[in-house]
């Protein structure tokens, strides 16, 4: 099972006559979560879009091309400017304070209980909630044959080649149909735009996408 479905669909040990109540108190906080976050980027997408709409009624072109950038930065990392309502950039963080608390909890309770197994699966996953600002983000690895892309922090993406050397890209845009990443190789500025079946590829200043290698989202 891959991370991100281990994340909102662990497999513990539970039957319908006699319900894991660690699991359920856990499903509770994740859907909790979910919530929690789509609420915060509905808000934080209508307040970028309350700010250019102020940048661009004044005429100010400098402002409008720093709120583009600040959109495209909320739309990969979710995150939002110093700029922003304090209590708006504070949702994120309490929300996920709440997750990794029902984590930590999880696991003490399948340890007090002997299930190992069950501890393990949810002390790994808290390892992941911890290092990411919204754990809710899909689209985190990217496979074909022998090469492929995982997402490693914060807009870095790790590319692994065929012969198992590694690569760090930067990711530059993500919209429902596609997620951008580009990196710089002997003065050559490489981009890569992932699709739900190819990856395309540019190398600026050329102005069109080539279709590249098929593939698929793996998480």
């Amino acid at each position: 099972m891959s991370r991100a479905a281990l994340l909102f669909a662990l497999v513990l040990p539970a039957t319908a006559a006699d319900p894991d109540p660690v699991k359920t108190r856990l499903d509770t906080a994740q859907d909790a979560y979910r919530a929690e976050m789509k609420v915060y980027r509905e808000k934080g997408t209508a307040w970028l879009e309350t700010r250019e709409g102020t940048a661009r009624k004044s005429g100010d072109k400098k402002a409008v091309d720093r709120v583009h950038e600040e959109q495209r930065v909320f739309r990969t990392v979710s995150d939002l400017p110093a700029a922003a309502p304090p209590d708006l950039r504070q949702r994120p963080v309490d929300a996920k304070a709440k997750l990794v608390k029902a984590y930590a909890a999880a696991v003490k309770d399948w340890t007090k209980a002997g299930d190992d197994k069950a501890a393990a699966e949810a002390d790994k996953e808290l390892g992941l909630i911890k290092a990411w600002k919204d754990i809710s983000v899909t689209r985190r690895v990217w496979t074909a044959d022998n090469w492929g892309f995982r997402l490693v922090g914060k807009g870095v993406w790790e590319e692994t080649r065929p012969d198992g050397s590694t690569v760090r890209w930067m990711e530059t845009d993500r919209t429902p149909e596609y997620v951008e990443i580009r990196a710089i190789f002997k003065n050559l500025k490489y981009v890569y735009r992932f699709t739900t079946t190819t990856v395309d590829t540019q190398i600026e200043p050329a102005m069109e996408f080539k279709l590249g290698a098929a593939g698929k989202w793996a998480e």
